[in-house]
């Protein structure tokens, strides 16, 4: 970010209080005229958990069909 990045955008996983990941989107944007930045974030869990659903199917569909 000290490089001169007009974004940064990153994710990070926590595990959550019952034992499921908790993954988070956070992107921070410098601020004009200053050295502060700002930054917002929004949980993404539903979507990965969503996106490993798709991909344990496929994997299954894939087993099933003669080859």
């Amino acid at each position: 970010m000290e490089g001169g990045a007009a974004e940064a955008l990153f994710e990070c996983r926590f595990m959550g209080g019952v034992g499921r990941p908790v993954h988070l989107q956070r992107v921070a944007r410098p601020m004009p005229e200053s050295d502060l930045w700002w930054a917002a974030g929004r949980d993404t869990s539903e979507f990965h958990q969503l996106l490993a659903e798709q991909v344990d199917l496929r994997a299954r569909l894939d087993g099933a069909l003669p080859r």
